[in-house]
């Protein structure tokens, strides 16, 4: 995910906002909106409910492990293998 990666380049971190828009540059040139504060949110709220099989193709880190005690409530994502 180009939009998590490149926000978490910048930020040291992927508390993303909810409402948070990341522009990305796509192989053209051009710019692209991804809405990754929403995006971040669903995966997080998901992860939960995924069977094994759906977990397996979600990416790494967007599925990461859910700890309600890290940073006010947002469970750590982690970006890499």
């Amino acid at each position: 995910m180009v939009a998590a990666r490149q926000y978490y380049e910048r930020e040291g971190h992927l508390q993303v906002p909810r409402k948070h828009v990341e522009t990305v540059h796509s192989k053209d040139g051009s710019e692209v909106q991804f809405r990754l504060g929403a995006w971040v949110s669903n995966q997080r709220s998901r992860a939960a409910t995924l069977t094994p099989d759906r977990m397996e193709r979600c990416p790494r880190a967007a599925c990461a492990g859910h700890d309600r005690h890290h940073h006010h409530g947002h469970s750590p994502l982690r970006i890499g293998s």
